[in-house]
């Protein structure tokens, strides 16, 4: 490949990945476009993945830079970090314990030059891999999202419904980032935020082809069961989108999961003020007059388990 090509960024991000990081960074090093700058960020791994890291980089002599926390920043704030120290024109980010197809950039990168300003991320389909699952050797957009139409470049709309762009197999401007912002901090994962409001100022493009597999174990955050932690999560990420139809559907069924722990009282109350402000109806009247009365929690769970919701 010429030098003059584009220079890409890839972060490498790894949490307790040591089983799996050297696969992942070979499909980094091995990749057939070769204008790459790697960074590789550890987010204090209580496994031996810093010594895994750093006995690859000595051995296979890779100019990268390598920053290993010494305290967990979380996922988003890891991302922003190492997107500070990106030079390259684009940039791709990936789990440790994902792999890149050999062509992934060469593949993604003739496919955004080519196209128009208005896109700021190409982006691929993958491979879903590993675990006993049904899921195994699937498309993960056909898997996570059956009923998404994903060929037009306004994904909005599609997006509202539900996250079905596999992070690992994109390409993104670095002025993208600059445009929209960087990771929100406040959230457990970094993707869906980010789409939703890079995709209402920018286009996407798909390409239909697997450039990346998704490894499914034990620890990937897909799954692990819905934590209260979770429920907050989605709701701070989808609060900010509050007007969208589809938006406000999926808040309603959100808030019956937030209104079973008395420590959500505040999102409650934030959410209720927002639906008299924004003026949309709650649908499932019954339960929004037991979160906006403070209803006792054991009388909330009662009246869902009778009604199914």
């Amino acid at each position: 490949m010429s030098e003059k090509l584009p220079l890409v960024s890839v972060v490498a991000v790894c949490y307790n990945h040591s089983k799996f990081v050297v696969e992942c960074l070979d499909s980094i090093k091995n990749q057939t476009y070769q204008n790459i700058e790697l960074i590789i960020m550890d987010d204090c791994s209580s496994d031996n993945s810093v010594e895994v890291i750093n006995e690859w980089i000595k051995v296979n002599k890779v100019d990268c830079r390598f920053i290993a926390h010494e305290e967990n920043q979380g996922l988003c704030k890891t991302l922003n970090e190492a997107i500070n120290y990106c030079n390259g024109v684009y940039i791709q980010m990936v789990a440790c314990d994902d792999i890149y197809s050999f062509n992934k950039t060469e593949v993604l990168v003739k496919e955004i030059i080519d196209t128009d300003e208005k896109v700021g991320v190409v982006f691929s389909d993958a491979l879903v891999f590993g675990g006993n699952t049904p899921y195994n050797g699937k498309s993960f957009i056909k898997e996570y999202a059956k009923h998404t139409e994903i060929i037009g470049k306004d994904l909005y709309s599609e997006l509202c419904l539900k996250n079905f762009i596999p992070a690992m197999a994109t390409l993104i401007k670095k002025e993208v980032y600059d445009k929209v912002g960087h990771y929100d901090e406040e959230l457990i994962y970094e993707d869906y935020d980010f789409w939703l409001r890079v995709s209402k100022q920018f286009n996407f493009k798909y390409v239909d082809v697997f450039t990346a597999e998704y490894r499914l174990h034990e620890n990937n955050l897909h799954k692990r069961k819905k934590t209260n932690a979770n429920y907050v999560n989605d709701y701070k990420m989808l609060r900010k989108h509050i007007g969208n139809k589809m938006i406000n559907k999926r808040l309603e069924s959100l808030m019956i999961h937030l209104a079973l722990n008395k420590s959500n009282k505040s999102f409650i109350n934030e959410y209720t003020n927002k639906i008299n402000k924004t003026g949309f109806t709650y649908e499932n009247n019954l339960i929004y007059t037991l979160m906006k009365n403070h209803f006792p929690i054991i009388f909330i769970k009662m009246i869902l388990r009778l009604n199914r919701f």
